[in-house]
């Protein structure tokens, strides 16, 4: 990303050098080095609190149209990160003329309400009832097929929580995502070679069946995934057969509702490609999902699986059935390189991670401390370490 943005800014400096020559005089902003003008173009977009991404542009597109020497500067920019807040404003971004999208390397899309239904209301209509919609399944798939220096994409909720929320007024609170991946299939369907190798982190609220998108994306690396209060668990399954796509995951952030892998009939959601029938069957442990993730991406890093309720607040909500320590530290024993555990359990005390991460010495003292914790903590008492 940075060589690319290096010879965007070589080939803005070379057009601010032909600018100055044409003018006599220039206000003093403008007679400041290239580099000088880049940092504070840098520093104008409205970027998130904590997850630091641009969630609005506007005053760079501002800064941008003040003079050519200031549009020379911040086009690589302005376009480098797209907040993108309404399907109007997506569909326009696909009319951006093809050489702009070169500069591309991050596209966030924020939902609202009515954005979230759009996307609802398209995968889950018939042909008959599309009509002349415009699909937002087709804008997706036109940024994926030409920035072909993307780097990151995210589909997220606006806003977690909070009356304007979208999570506390769609469905999809309700354990019921959206199946992007039949619609996302048929959009891309005239790109049968579209790939998104430079992809590294990907973030998606609401939505399942996610084959496709990791079918292009070869090279990533964090991938999350969250629905309020948590997928079923057949889309647990779905999830663990589109993971072979992707072995480079090192960072996988997933809210299920059950740590357990089912299952769902072909008939509702068929495969989406001829080798996508080796579909994991649950053995029945409430830890299987684990298990199964750990056979899939043996060498990942990081593993969040704690589950949130958003709407009107956020809460952090354990699992619906206690883990069975034994099976837990079984499953554990898939992951070679795992660094960091979250689970949504009750199993939080540093020990028990420690006694997780395969230290075969001293699982058999650690087995029985989890029993112990597990077993008093569903019951309510203490134990004595406690």
């Amino acid at each position: 990303m940075l060589s690319a943005l290096a010879m965007s800014m070589s080939v803005a400096q070379a057009r601010m050098d032909a600018w100055r020559k044409k003018r006599v005089s220039l206000s003093p902003i403008e007679e400041l080095p290239h580099e000088l003008l880049a940092e504070i173009a840098w520093n104008i977009p409205l970027r998130h609190a904590e997850g630091g991404y641009v969630v609005a542009a506007t005053d760079l597109a501002s800064f941008s149209v003040v003079s050519p020497i200031m549009r020379a500067v911040t086009l690589p920019i302005l376009f480098s990160r797209v907040p993108i807040s309404s399907q109007r404003l997506m569909l326009a971004f696909t009319n951006v003329p093809t050489y702009l999208l070169r500069f591309v390397r991050e596209v966030s899309i924020f939902m609202d309400v009515e954005f979230m239904d759009a996307w609802a209301e398209w995968a889950f209509a018939g042909m008959e009832d599309r009509g002349s919609k415009p699909s937002p399944y087709s804008c997706l798939a036109h940024i994926l097929v030409h920035c072909a220096g993307l780097e990151t994409l995210r589909i997220r909720v606006a806003e977690l929580s909070g009356a304007r929320s979208a999570w506390g007024k769609f469905a999809l609170s309700h354990g019921f995502a959206i199946p992007i991946g039949r619609a996302l299939a048929d959009a891309l369907s005239l790109w049968p070679r579209a790939s998104l190798s430079r992809l590294k982190t990907l973030e998606l609220d609401g939505f399942q069946c996610i084959g496709p998108l990791l079918r292009m994306s070869p090279n990533l690396e964090s991938l999350r995934l969250c629905l309020s209060g948590g997928f079923p668990p057949f889309t647990n399954a779905e999830l663990v057969r589109s993971l072979k796509f992707v072995p480079k995951l090192r960072h996988l952030e997933y809210t299920p509702e059950s740590l357990r892998v089912h299952v769902l009939s072909s008939e509702i959601f068929p495969p989406i490609g001829d080798d996508d029938d080796d579909i994991p069957v649950g053995g029945g442990s409430n830890s299987e999902l684990i298990k199964a993730l750990g056979t899939a991406l043996p060498e990942l890093e990081t593993l969040d699986l704690q589950t949130r309720f958003f709407g009107d607040d956020i809460y952090f909500c354990s699992s619906l059935e206690s883990l069975d320590a034994g099976d837990l530290i079984e499953a554990m024993e898939h992951f070679n390189c795992l660094k960091r555990l979250a689970l949504p359990s009750s199993v939080y005390a540093s020990t028990d991670f420690f006694a997780l991460r395969g230290l075969t010495a001293r699982l058999d003292d650690r087995r029985h401390t989890l029993e112990d914790r597990l077993c008093c903590r569903k019951t309510g008492r203490r134990t004595d370490s406690e």
